[in-house]
C-alpha cells in the first residue's frame, strides 16, 4: 500500500468512524509512517488530532492540532480546532488564547466567535462572553442564538 498523506487521512477517517482504542493503536504505525513520509502533512495530524478527540484522549488531540498550527500558523481554522481541543480538557485560558488568535487572522469565522464566547463563560466573564454576541448577532444570526440561550444560563 502507498502510505501518502491521503491514505493516512483515509485511514484515520475509518478510525473516526469505528472510534475503538483498539483500532487507534493498530492504525498507529500506520499514522507514524505517514508523517515520517511527510512530516508536514498537516490533513495527516488534523485527522488524528480528529480521532483522539473521538475517543476522548484529549491530551494527544491537542498534541496534534499544535502541529497543524504549527505547520500552519497563519491558519483560523486550525486555532480554532486547538481551541475546541482545549476547551474539550477543560483548558479554559489556552482555549481562549487559541480563538483569540484565530478571530484575529480571520475576523468573520464565527464558528471561533461561538467558541471564544464559551470559553469566556467557562472562565466565568460573561461580559466578554456579550461582547462576543453582538460580534456574532452580525456573522451568523443562529450561531448567535445558541450563545444567547448559553448565556441566559
Amino acid at each position: 500500500m502507498n502510505l501518502n498523506s491521503g491514505t493516512a487521512g483515509l485511514l484515520c477517517l475509518l478510525l473516526c468512524l469505528f472510534s475503538s482504542p483498539t483500532l487507534a493503536q493498530k492504525g498507529r504505525p500506520k499514522y507514524l509512517l505517514a508523517l515520517k513520509l511527510n512530516p508536514d502533512a498537516d490533513q495527516t495530524y488534523h485527522n488524528i488530532a480528529a480521532a483522539y478527540s473521538k475517543i476522548g484522549r484529549h491530551q494527544k488531540a491537542i498534541e496534534a492540532y499544535r502541529q497543524v498550527v504549527r505547520i500552519n500558523p497563519q491558519s483560523a481554522e486550525a486555532l480554532h480546532d486547538l481551541g475546541l481541543g482545549y476547551g474539550s480538557a477543560g483548558q479554559w485560558q489556552e482555549s481562549t488564547d487559541s480563538f483569540k488568535k484565530a478571530v484575529s487572522i480571520k475576523p468573520n469565522l464565527a464558528q471561533a466567535h461561538y467558541g471564544l464566547a464559551a470559553a469566556y463563560l467557562n472562565l466565568g466573564n460573561r461580559a466578554a462572553a456579550i461582547e462576543e454576541y453582538e460580534v456574532l448577532k452580525r456573522l451568523d444570526p443562529n450561531l448567535a442564538s445558541k450563545l444567547a440561550q448559553a448565556i441566559q444560563q
